[in-house]
C-alpha cells in the first residue's frame, strides 16, 4: 500500500508567499504609536524593512530598540511632515540605507477640539500643515522616487470617517481629511500609469493615543460606542490589516479607494454626537486634554 506524505506549509511562511512583502523597504509615518505602530510591528512581522518616521524621538527610539532586539529590520528617524527639508532628508536617508522605497504608509496626524467661532488661526494651521500638508509633502517626495526607479509601489494615506461625517468641534480635522481622500484619488489617477497605487483608509472610532482622553469621558465614550454596530471600538491592528492587504500582492488591482474601517460606524448617522460634544463643551472641567480644546461660547447646539 502506497502512503502519500502531503507536506502542509507552515502558516507564517503561507501567508509570507500570498503577501509577498518580505525585504520590502516601508516608510511609516506617525510610526511611533497608535495605528502606525501596529503597521511598523505587522510590517517588520512579515519581514519588511521599515522606516519609523515620527515626531517623538523618545516613543520612535524605543520602539526601535525593541524590535531589533527581536531581529527586525528597522530604524528610527526623526520628522516633521510638515516640513518639506526635513522630509527630503528622510527621503535621502532612506535611499542611502535601502537603495529603494516600495511602500508609503502617511499615518502621521494630529487633532484638536474647538467650536468653529472659536477656532484661532494657530490651531488651523497645526491640523491642516500636520495632516493635510504632511501627507502632501511625503506623497511628493517618494512619489518622485518610486517613478524614476521604475517602482511599482504602494502609498496609503489615513484619511478618517469625518471626511464625508463631520461632527461638531471638529472643523480643521474634517477638513484635513476630507481634503486627504481627494488627494489619494487625485494621486491613483495620475500616477496608475506607473503601476502605482494609492489607497486610503477611514477609520472609525479607533483606540489611540489621540482618541485616549476623549474616550475617557463616560458620555462620550457611551454614545460613540452606540454609533458602532460591530459593538467596539476599533484597534490600530484593525486598521494594520487592511493596510497590510493593500500593499501586498492581494491589494494589486486596488487604487483610488478610500475604505472606511469603522466596525460599521459609517453606516449610521452620527446625531448623537451633538448630545454629549454640548455636555462635554459646557463644562470646562470635563474637557478632553486635547490641544487648542476649549468650550463653545454662546453656541447654541440645541437648535441641531
Amino acid at each position: 500500500m502506497e502512503i502519500m506524505l502531503h507536506y502542509r506549509q507552515p502558516r507564517n511562511e503561507f501567508i509570507m508567499d500570498i503577501l509577498k512583502l518580505e525585504n520590502k523597504v516601508a516608510i511609516v509615518t506617525g510610526g511611533a504609536s497608535g495605528i502606525g505602530a501596529a503597521v511598523v510591528a505587522q510590517f517588520t512581522d512579515l519581514g519588511m524593512k521599515v522606516v519609523i518616521a515620527d515626531l517623538d524621538e523618545d516613543l520612535g527610539g524605543k520602539l526601535e530598540q525593541k524590535l531589533v532586539d527581536k531581529g527586525k529590520e528597522c530604524f528610527f528617524h526623526q520628522l516633521d511632515v510638515s516640513k518639506s527639508d526635513q522630509v527630503s532628508t528622510l527621503v535621502k536617508t532612506t535611499l542611502n540605507r535601502y537603495q529603494t522605497i516600495d511602500i508609503l504608509v502617511n499615518c502621521a496626524g494630529v487633532g484638536g477640539l474647538s467650536g468653529y467661532l472659536d477656532l484661532i488661526e494657530e490651531e488651523w494651521d497645526w491640523i491642516l500643515d500636520t495632516n493635510l500638508k504632511g501627507t502632501h509633502l511625503m506623497c511628493f517626495a517618494v512619489g518622485q522616487i518610486m517613478v524614476e526607479k521604475g517602482v511599482k509601489g504602494r502609498i496609503v494615506n489615513i484619511s478618517s470617517i469625518n471626511d464625508e461625517i463631520p461632527v461638531v468641534g471638529i472643523a480643521a480635522y474634517a477638513t484635513s481629511k476630507a481634503g486627504i481622500s481627494g488627494l489619494t484619488r487625485a494621486l491613483a489617477l495620475e500616477l496608475a500609469p506607473y503601476g502605482i497605487n494609492v489607497n486610503a483608509i477611514r477609520p472609525g472610532t479607533i483606540v489611540t493615543p489621540l482618541m485616549k482622553e476623549p474616550l475617557e469621558l463616560p458620555d462620550l465614550a457611551q454614545a460613540l460606542i452606540r454609533q458602532i454596530p460591530r459593538g467596539r471600538f476599533g484597534h490600530p491592528k484593525d486598521v494594520a490589516n487592511v493596510i497590510t492587504f493593500l500593499v501586498s500582492d492581494l491589494g494589486e488591482w486596488v487604487t483610488g479607494a478610500v475604505i472606511p474601517v469603522t466596525g460599521g460606524m459609517h453606516l449610521v448617522g452620527e446625531t448623537s454626537f451633538y448630545y454629549f460634544f454640548e455636555r462635554a463643551m459646557m463644562h470646562e472641567d470635563q474637557l478632553p486634554d486635547i490641544p487648542f480644546c476649549r468650550p463653545w461660547k454662546k453656541f447654541d447646539l440645541s437648535k441641531f
